[in-house]
Parts: structure tokens; C-alpha cells; sequence
């Protein structure tokens, strides 16, 4: 009947029958606390990445550039602050991911120096 569910005369349709969900095991809160702020400052540096173009392009100025600068940095300081809460719960993985991001913030932080613009306060 390609589909077509036929009810008996005064019947109701069977419930459907329950999927099993497959439940994630639970991240730590240290865990879940660096991640997310792996996640916001990989964000900002993306952002200031955006404003860098516009600088080395003469689209914007050191005010511009500064502001973006300044989102990286408090966002650099917000997840090495959460890395070293990490504790027992860090690994390989985690160790990883934060020498990434410390370089990438090494990166960011040459790029600004060499602009010239003064650091913001």
C-alpha cells in the first residue's frame, strides 16, 4: 500500500515506538570551560584577523586595529586562565590545542607589534 497505514474501524494508530538516543558521555566543567573559550578566542583572532586585512590595507586605522587586538587578548587571558584550571583533567588532546592556540596568538601579537599602533590600555 506504498505507505498508506490502514486503522481498524474505532482503533487508534500503534504509539511509535521509542528510539534509543545515544547519550554523550559528560564533559568535566574545567573541560567544557576551556573549550569554550578556545572557541571565543579562536573567534576573536578570526576577527582580528578581518581587521588586520583592512589595516595592512589602509582601510582602517590603529584605533580599529587595536579594538580587535585588545578582544584577542582578553580572550587570550580568559582561556589560558581556564587551561590552567583544567588540572587532572588534562591530556594530550587539551595540551595540544592550547600550544596551538598559543602560537597562533604569537602570530597575532607579532603582526600588532609590527603595525606600530599603540597597545591599548
Amino acid at each position: 500500500l506504498g505507505g498508506l497505514q490502514i486503522f481498524r474501524a474505532g482503533g487508534e494508530p500503534p504509539p511509535p515506538a521509542p528510539t534509543p538516543v545515544e547519550r554523550q558521555p559528560q564533559v568535566p566543567a574545567e573541560v567544557q570551560r576551556f573549550v569554550d573559550a578556545s572557541a571565543n578566542l579562536e573567534e576573536a583572532m578570526l576577527r582580528y584577523d578581518e581587521r588586520r586585512q583592512d589595516f595592512d590595507l589602509g582601510r582602517i586605522g590603529c584605533e580599529m586595529l587595536a579594538g580587535g587586538y585588545a578582544a584577542a587578548d582578553d580572550a587570550f587571558i580568559t582561556m589560558a586562565g581556564s587551561y590552567a584550571g583544567l588540572g587532572a583533567a588534562v591530556n594530550e588532546t587539551l595540551d595540544a590545542e592550547y600550544e596551538r592556540l598559543v602560537e597562533d596568538m604569537n602570530r597575532l601579537n607579532e603582526h600588532f607589534d609590527a603595525s606600530r599602533c599603540p597597545r591599548p590600555e
